[in-house]
């Protein structure tokens, strides 16, 4: 397994989707994951350090987890289908 953190946002030049690019934590390894328009400006925000007037629902999420004393580790991204991430139902 591979610890990876998200480098940037980019927009394919081929069909102007957004992308996120994880890359190696200690190595000089790249996943492009394709995301939504809606995903990608949230995460840039985040990148930026900017905030936003209202709460999205990330900070929705993190919000609950933070007040049942839980916080997140690690998230594991185990399939892609069409550089698409697709959860796994377990």
């Amino acid at each position: 397994m591979i610890e990876m953190v998200v480098e940037s946002i980019r927009v394919s030049l081929v069909n102007y989707q957004r992308v996120v690019m994880l890359k190696g934590k200690d190595t000089s390894h790249y996943l492009p994951i394709f995301i939504g328009a809606s995903e990608a400006d949230a995460i840039a925000i985040k990148l930026q350090g900017s905030s936003v007037p209202r709460p999205m629902t990330h900070d929705l999420m993190r919000s609950i987890i933070e007040e049942l004393g839980s916080t997140v580790v690690y998230i594991v991204i185990n399939d892609l289908q069409k550089d698409v991430f697709s959860p796994k139902s377990y």
